[in-house]
This record gives structure tokens, C-alpha cells and sequence, in this order.
């Protein structure tokens, strides 16, 4: 079974190298680091893309991100 990568990131981030290298990309509302932290949106961004997982990223991506609690 292979596996397709989603890259959830901003339309700034549309050029960058994760965002090219990604099958597809679902665009987060908002911009800046916030729209990376804030939860609910990535969350109901990941399910609105019928992702089975996500990796949280690395870095202060990875200790801020408010999305846990919403995952479970």
C-alpha cells in the first residue's frame, strides 16, 4: 500500500520544499507561525483531507502545537 504525504502548511509556504515534495497540500487558514499552532483549524484541515496521521513537525512546531487534546 503506498503511502501519499498531505502537507498542511500556508499558501506562503507553497514554494517551499516539504510543500513541493508533498502529493498534495491542504492550505491552513490565517498566516504566520500562529496558523500553525492553532488546533482546531489543522485539525479539522487534516480530517477534511482524509488523513489516517500526522507528524507533528519538528522544533517549536512540535513543543506549541495546541492540536493534541483534539487528535485523540
Amino acid at each position: 500500500m503506498p503511502l501519499r504525504a498531505r502537507q498542511l502548511g500556508l499558501a506562503n509556504d507553497a514554494g517551499s520544499l516539504h510543500a513541493r515534495r508533498a502529493d498534495d497540500v491542504v492550505h491552513l487558514p490565517g498566516a504566520g507561525p500562529a496558523a500553525h499552532l492553532d488546533g482546531p483549524p489543522s485539525v479539522g484541515a487534516a480530517a477534511s483531507a482524509g488523513v489516517d496521521a500526522i507528524h507533528p513537525g519538528y522544533g517549536f512546531s512540535l513543543r506549541e502545537c495546541r492540536a493534541g487534546p483534539a487528535l485523540r
